[in-house]
């Protein structure tokens, strides 16, 4: 291991401890490098304000456009507290917004019309209000969204795309991980001739 860093076992242990300051920093930390859950309100809220949005005057779909970069930080020892303060608050707004909309139009997983009336990707996902530590050691991470995986803002905000993010606590987590990325990248692709046929079927 890294010198001066704790073993798994110690990691366990302390996670364990409801009085250990690593356990509350541990949690804030995943807490805040991803959720599962929207930036403002409820599903239904989102719904509602991307419908909204999309019916405003000079909108522009944000999965067919760049972000906008953020304006320089606010010192709060500037002179004008206005102009610097409401452009940082404005973007934010619009960062909020715009991650809300991505992941209503791309992250709801409404994948259960087949003949097994079941997701193969575990949707719904059990609710958890709040991150939960185990009598094993166990983190149940915050989830206040059934139909939503874990995302990280600042990366839907930036790719655009659906986008599931996942903390490797765990050997078998990293095992399995690994195991899927590779079926992912050797997966092979289509034969040239049923890319045709398939052509030749639509026209």
């Amino acid at each position: 291991y890294v010198r001066g860093s704790y073993s798994p076992k110690q990691i366990r242990e302390k996670i364990l401890d409801v009085n250990s300051p690593f356990r509350t920093k541990i949690i804030q930390y995943l807490e805040s490098s991803h959720q599962a859950q929207f930036m403002k309100g409820s599903l239904n809220d989102v719904l509602q304000n991307n419908h909204s949005l999309t019916l405003s005057p000079g909108f522009k779909n944000p999965l067919i456009v760049l972000p906008t970069c953020p304006p320089p930080t606010c010192s709060k020892d500037h002179v004008n507290l206005n102009k610097l303060c409401n452009a940082s608050e404005a973007w934010w707004e619009h960062f909020n917004s715009t991650v809300d909309f991505i992941l209503g139009q791309l992250q709801i997983h409404e994948c259960r019309n087949n003949k097994w009336k079941k997701c193969k990707a575990r949707f719904p996902r059990k609710i958890f209000a709040f991150t939960t530590v185990g009598d094993d050691g166990h983190i149940d991470m915050k989830q206040l969204e059934s139909n939503l995986n874990m995302i990280t803002a600042v990366l839907t905000y930036c790719m655009r795309c659906n986008t599931d993010v996942t903390s490797l606590k765990s050997g078998t987590a990293i095992a399995a991980t690994i195991h899927y990325v590779s079926e992912y990248v050797v997966k092979p692709s289509l034969k040239t001739y049923v890319i045709f046929d398939a052509i030749r079927s639509v026209f």
